[in-house]
């Protein structure tokens, strides 16, 4: 007989054929049919997104260092601790030393480094909001990086492009972790804002996504929005590929407007919802097609 395997909401369709005799053999071969339908998803999975910390990748902390206002005669002072689930980037943002205003940021070290991400739409930023503040962070790209200043060592300034964004903006799943809460913002590289010393700058060439030198997280009071101690719990930062770049948006964050609703995307929640429903759709298959091969012995 011919038996046709569906899951709608994946857009999947498999069919094959199952003699009348047995049922071990035969939950055997379709057990393998189902299997590689999940490869299948997984694979398609993977293309979408390539993981740049966290994960199966990791952080690989040593190769990250602050950057704070303290280069400016600041106060404030940040950190990058593992945890199990991904880091904590935590700390003290202070705003009363250099009279309003106050930047704690960890980037990654090496002038080195390199990451052609062309193929891909943006990054998406995943963190743990049970573990996180609502305060307002931004994730800074440098896809220019000159050498140290040869009169005094300092390193000299160029373009930064950053996306702001917080809790607010963050989409709810639980992708990643089955032991935490997960929430992810996608961050399309033209909604990236250019920069130059902290001030917004005009800059025609676009963010140059085939070499992305430097990665940062930063957070900033914002003219004395916000201040104290900080908590924003990340568990990875992934180069995001999107069918639909338009729809797949998400404003960035604005501190300084009124708090916004949670954005809402279809398209990434839908991708969510049917890949968390695999193993229940898996499972419930399954067990159809061996009490029904049973049955027939």
């Amino acid at each position: 007989m011919l038996i046709t395997i569906q899951a709608p909401s994946l857009g999947l369709e498999q069919k094959t054929t199952v003699e009348h005799h047995g049922c071990g053999s035969n939950c055997r071969y379709i057990s393998r049919k189902l299997v590689s339908i999940l490869q299948v998803l997984h694979m398609d999975e993977i293309s979408q997104r390539r993981p740049l910390f966290g994960l199966n990748i990791g952080w690989d902390l040593d190769r990250w260092t602050s950057s704070d206002d303290r280069v400016r005669g600041g106060s404030s002072k940040s950190s990058l601790e593992s945890s199990p689930t991904g880091v904590a980037f935590h700390g003290h943002l202070d705003i009363d030393t250099l009279g309003g205003a106050g930047f704690a940021s960890q980037r990654t070290l090496g002038d080195d480094r390199h990451w052609d991400l062309s193929s891909f739409d943006g990054i998406e930023v995943s963190i743990d909001p049970s573990q996180s503040d609502h305060k307002a962070y931004t994730l800074i790209l440098k896809d220019h990086i000159l050498p140290p200043n040869p009169d005094n060592g300092r390193e000299q300034s160029t373009v930064s492009w950053e996306f702001d964004f917080s809790q607010s903006n963050c989409h709810g799943t639980d992708r990643h972790q089955s032991a935490s809460t997960t929430a992810s913002v996608f961050m399309p590289w033209q909604h990236f804002k250019p920069t130059y010393r902290g001030k917004p700058c005009d800059d025609t060439k676009g963010l140059d996504a085939r070499g992305i030198k430097r990665i940062s997280i930063m957070i900033r009071s914002f003219f004395g929005s916000q201040q104290g101690d900080f908590r924003l719990h990340l568990i990875s930062i992934a180069a995001f590929r999107s069918p639909n770049t338009t729809e797949l948006s998400t404003p960035s964050f604005h501190p300084r407007d009124e708090p916004a609703p949670p954005a809402t995307n279809d398209a990434i929640t839908a991708s969510h919802d049917s890949r968390d429903g695999v193993a229940t759709w898996f499972a419930s298959t399954w067990n159809w097609l061996c009490g029904n091969l049973y049955g027939r012995r």
